[in-house]
């Protein structure tokens, strides 16, 4: 899915569920996502982290993104 395909999905659920929390699940379990957690990776495409970021500093071309909120 490329990005502006996930906005236009989060829009439209915005617009049926209001302005609600984004959560991902892993491994049966729910987490919270947090700005460093959104990533470019060194394979190209956009992560979404829902391990912790247990694997950004080998997955992600710069492993700092997000950490200062953009």
């Amino acid at each position: 899915m490329k990005i502006s395909k996930l906005i236009a999905t989060l829009q439209n659920r915005m617009r049926k569920h209001g302005d609600i929390e984004v959560e991902v699940t892993w491994e049966g379990i729910t987490r919270a996502i947090s700005t460093d957690a959104v990533y470019k990776s060194k394979d190209g495409p956009l992560y979404i982290d829902a391990d912790g970021n247990c694997c950004k500093r080998s997955f992600a071309v710069d492993p700092t993104e997000g950490d200062d909120g953009t």
